[in-house]
């Protein structure tokens, strides 16, 4: 596969939003798409020489696990041998292929089409213009992650596999015309599935060309067609976890810790599989690592890191029919509100009872997370619709031209590691569960319910969109927001994790807000030092104090009950004037937010006042 034209693009951006099969922009206006894994740890034309992959492995074992991956890998990134040395990894670069391929001159309006490979602006060969060409606006795709060219031939010609070839034309005007005389306006075309004639649906041909091909494949699909800069062109899918320390009883944690990642962990499940993994096996290649621990404790750590031991804080048995990853953070939940030390979470307990009247009446628990590890893995993408309800294996398999065999060492997926610190809030249960109780809380919260169900969205909705979801959900949105102007941290660089089960067996109600810069920022203290008391009482009252009204109320908060707004209407009381966060920064794409749930009559909703947790009539 040969590489186009560079793109400076930072690591962690390379999960999400620039991953695998989405449209990036270049510094020159080039419109590239990022080409699949297969070729992500070679030099262009297939050189591997001096390459140590193992340099940019990942291990999180409960990620691991709950994915089917071997391991996962940073992205690659780009470094230069200096003169006369022979450094391992220099000259790596993830791979981008031009698209769209169709280029229109601006001068005469002829359109031409290019290779994937192409590197040059091009030049027109119809005219005097000497120019760069400009790539076309429209780019067609289908529900089942395909991306091709505008069928330009065949919608001029109003049917498939048009005879002529003849010259064709972009014209100012919308209207897209042929050497042959036909010529058709593009009015409408963005709109609904694309028809070349009445009555005949024009079915995807399956072409994937971030994988280096155009060729194509069986699909079958409806076309939609797109602006080439829309949101709906790619929505990546991406799983991440908070790391949560594993031990079983004689395996020291630093062991452990070294045996989790390179270069100790690339040897592991190779050895196991052969049938020499032992700890004699081990101190033969890495004695000096290994020297201050006994055979017995690398014994024990093996089985903890291989997944044959208990790890540290067991989480409560999830409920039958349970999400699976509302299942898959109730260890983070477990971990998260008591105090732990580790090098890679480290957790401070505080007392409720200190805070203010705000929190000491409604939290059940306050912890400071003052390290933490969370990795982020992208898993696959889709197009047109962010929940289209397909197979995670299918969308993974958008990933690869040849996917690897399942659990196989080439079997892994791309993945961003930062460190931060976060506050840790988990709302007292017995509260919670008489305030959700009220008819006029759940009458409000089945607004999104309804709201969400006539998307017809083949996703669940998170919790079955329960009023402790949207209360936390939104409370978590409003203190980011807060915390913004108070820690220095920006919008972006801070996230939310939300723990949200209703099941009364093992009921959850807790949010993190933790940094996810990818660099020291995410590990400066500020976070922590606000999540005290005194600090965090100032910081929580404000968030609810500003959240009572809106500069968009009051017509921000009418529209809770006349349709609704923001992404699917499924946005009560909220916009981005209050509640809307860098989607960065949002699990759920700002979505379900509702300020009438949070606080007293949030700008005139005209919400019961029982129905806001923080009202008057809770505390």
């Amino acid at each position: 596969m040969a590489f186009t034209r560079r793109v400076p693009i930072r690591r962690g951006q390379l999960i999400r939003p620039f991953g695998v099969g989405s449209l990036v922009v270049g510094p020159d206006g080039a419109s590239m798409i990022t080409a699949g894994l297969d070729h992500w740890y070679e030099r262009e034309g297939g050189d591997r020489r001096n390459l140590d992959a193992d340099e940019f492995r990942i291990d999180e074992w409960r990620l691991q696990a709950d994915l089917g991956v071997d391991h996962f890998r940073l992205p690659p990134d780009l470094r230069r041998a200096a003169p006369g040395e022979d450094t391992p990894n220099t000259g790596l670069r993830v791979p981008m292929l031009r698209f769209p391929r169709w280029h229109y001159c601006p001068r005469c309006r002829v359109l031409a089409e290019f290779p994937l490979t192409y590197r040059e602006t091009g030049s027109c060969a119809s005219c005097d213009h000497r120019g760069a060409l400009l790539q076309v606006r429209f780019v067609a795709m289908c529900a089942a992650g395909h991306l091709f060219d505008f069928p330009w031939a065949e919608w001029i010609h109003g049917g498939e596999a048009p005879a002529c070839r003849g010259t064709m034309r972009l014209l100012a005007t919308g209207l897209a015309e042929c050497g042959c005389g036909q010529r058709r306006p593009l009015r409408g075309v963005t709109q609904g599935s694309l028809r070349l004639s009445p009555g005949s649906p024009y079915r995807c041909p399956g072409r994937a060309p971030w994988l280096g091909s155009d060729r194509p494949a069986p699909c079958g699909e409806d076309v939609r067609v797109s602006f080439r800069t829309s949101s709906n062109v790619y929505f990546p899918h991406t799983r991440s976890s908070i790391y949560v320390p594993r031990a079983a009883e004689g395996s020291p944690p630093d062991l452990v810790r070294i045996l989790e990642q390179p270069p100790l962990s690339g040897l592991i499940e190779p050895f196991a599989q052969a049938g020499i993994l032992t700890p004699g096996s081990l101190r033969q290649q890495y004695r000096l690592i290994l020297q201050p621990f006994t055979d017995e404790q690398i014994e024990r750590s093996l089985a903890v890191v291989r997944g044959e031991a208990g790890r540290d804080a067991p989480a409560a048995a999830p409920p039958g029919g349970e999400e699976r990853e509302t299942t898959f953070r109730r260890a983070e939940f477990a971990v998260l509100r008591r105090a732990s030390a580790h090098p890679r979470l480290t957790v401070r307990a505080t007392d409720p009872a200190a805070y203010g009247d705000a929190l000491r009446h409604r939290a059940g628990a306050i912890t400071l997370v003052e390290r933490l590890r969370a990795t982020e893995a992208l898993t696959g993408f889709s197009r047109v619709q962010p929940d289209d309800g397909r197979d995670a294996a299918e969308r993974r398999r958008l990933l690869w031209r040849d996917p690897p065999q399942p659990r196989s060492p080439g079997d892994w997926l791309p993945a961003h590691v930062v460190y931060g610190e976060g506050v840790f809030i988990e709302l007292d249960e017995a509260r919670l569960r008489a305030w959700e109780a009220q008819d006029a809380v759940r009458e409000r919260a089945g607004l999104l319910q309804r709201r969400y169900r006539r998307e017809e969205s083949a996703r669940p909705a998170p919790d079955g969109l329960s009023p402790r979801f949207v209360l936390l959900h939104t409370l978590a949105h409003l203190l980011i927001g807060r915390l913004t102007y108070e820690s220095g941290y920006s919008s972006a660089a801070l996230r939310e994790r939300l723990y949200v089960s209703g099941a009364a067996e093992a009921p959850m109600a807790a949010l993190l807000i933790y940094t996810a810069a990818g660099d020291s920022d995410g590990t400066l203290g500020g976070l922590v030092r606000l999540g005290r008391p005194g600090d965090l009482d100032r910081i929580v009252d404000e968030a609810l104090r500003r959240a009572g009204w809106c500069s968009a109320d009051p017509v921000c908060a009418e529209l809770a009950t006349q349709g609704g707004q923001g992404p699917g209407s499924c946005n009560l009381a909220a916009c981005h004037a209050c509640a809307l966060l860098p989607e960065t920064a949002c699990e759920e794409g700002n979505r379900f937010l509702d300020r009438a749930l949070v606080v007293p009559d949030a700008g005139g909703s005209g919400a019961a006042p029982r129905s806001c947790f923080f009202g008057p009539d809770t505390g």
